[in-house]
């Protein structure tokens, strides 16, 4: 979950995809996807505490991703 956004949070897979979703603005559609670059799981994700838009993502293959989300998706 967000640390700032109570409805929003964010999900990872198995394909690398990172779902970015908003219960306030839509409960069955994520609203925004990040797929990285490079191939592997995403399977750590951390969101920043002082920047809450920032989202850090960690693959199985070894890259970290540093992800941000668009701040009209997360309801400021």
């Amino acid at each position: 979950w967000n640390p700032v956004h109570s409805s929003a949070f964010a999900t990872a897979d198995a394909s690398g995809k990172v779902l970015l979703w908003n219960l306030a603005m839509d409960v069955e559609v994520p609203v925004q996807v990040f797929q990285p670059t490079t191939p592997g799981a995403s399977n750590r994700l951390q969101w920043n505490p002082n920047q809450p838009e920032v989202l850090a993502v960690a693959q199985s293959s070894g890259p970290i991703h540093i992800l941000r989300a668009n701040d009209a998706k997360l309801g400021k």
